[in-house]
């Protein structure tokens, strides 16, 4: 679970630089929702999306408010 954190996250960071606020708000909700989907096929689902989802989250606030192309 946590390798495909980190894929996400890196996917978010591109979208961020190379997409306007926008774009990479599109990206980080469906990247957020790719996370729950995967995370709800664990035994402990409720645990890794509680682990994962609040910073997540922070990281994509913080790049939506470094702002894009927009």
């Amino acid at each position: 679970m946590h390798t495909n954190v980190v894929n996400f996250v890196l996917v978010t960071v591109l979208a961020a630089t190379l997409l306007s606020r926008t774009g990479s708000l599109v990206v980080g909700s469906l990247a957020a929702a790719g996370m729950v989907a995967i995370a709800w096929s664990q035994p402990e689902r409720f645990e890794s999306i509680a682990q994962i989802l609040p910073t997540y989250a922070v990281i994509v606030t913080v790049l939506w408010l470094r702002g894009g192309t927009d």
